[in-house]
């Protein structure tokens, strides 16, 4: 939390963006490296597929970044790097007795000067922690909407390619069975050219 709290709004926003490319690229890397990957010309699942899963992979590790983004900042909504680039801090001019009558008088209405101002600065630093914290939800949200659209396109995708695998098995059973009646055909030729071979036909010698 320590690196947390030396970060910005813009820094938090490139942190999600390390975090979804880095588990896009974990996720690449250990399909690359999955032994049905090794075996080449074994896996019947395409290239595509493998690489919407990553994304998949990706846009969920954005949309949690950004959520945990933005828990973080309404868990420091007082914190003044919210405001940077919004609004300039409320300043009260701190008042100077000009004699010494009034120092009394003077103090306290700087001691309530001050409060104001620290009241009206929190203020301030909660609301755009709530614009910031916004921002970042709806960046998860973004992410989450990606992530159920590239879900439902690696479904599609692997139905089709499921589809096709088991019409591709479909048309091997069916040559099978062609060259299955052929071998029997043949075999039947074979077997009633032998009967009617001239040696077949020859009576026993004794």
């Amino acid at each position: 939390m320590d690196v947390l709290s030396t970060m910005g709004t813009d820094d938090l926003r490139t942190a999600v963006w390390i975090v979804a490319v880095a588990a896009t690229v974990a996720v690449a890397a250990l399909q690359l490296l999955a032994p049905t990957a090794r075996r080449s010309g074994k896996d019947w699942r395409p290239a595509g597929l493998a690489a919407l899963q990553s994304l998949r992979a990706g846009a969920g590790a954005y949309a949690a970044a950004s959520l945990a983004a933005a828990f973080y900042i309404l868990g420091h909504a007082s914190d003044v790097r919210w405001s940077a680039g919004r609004d300039a801090p409320f300043d009260v001019p701190e008042l100077a007795p000009s004699l010494p009558l009034f120092d009394g008088i003077v103090n306290a209405l700087n001691g309530f000067a001050s409060t104001v101002e620290s009241g009206v600065n929190d203020a301030l630093a909660i609301k755009n922690a709530f614009i910031v914290s916004g921002d970042f939800m709806v960046m998860a949200l973004w992410g989450t909407v990606a992530m159920v659209c590239i879900a439902i396109a690696a479904f599609l995708l692997g139905r089709h390619v499921e589809a096709q695998r088991v019409r591709q098995l479909d048309e091997l059973a069916v040559r099978q069975r062609h060259l299955e009646a052929e071998v029997g055909r043949l075999r039947d030729r074979l077997e009633l050219l032998s009967l009617n071979s001239p040696a077949a036909n020859q009576p026993p010698t004794s």
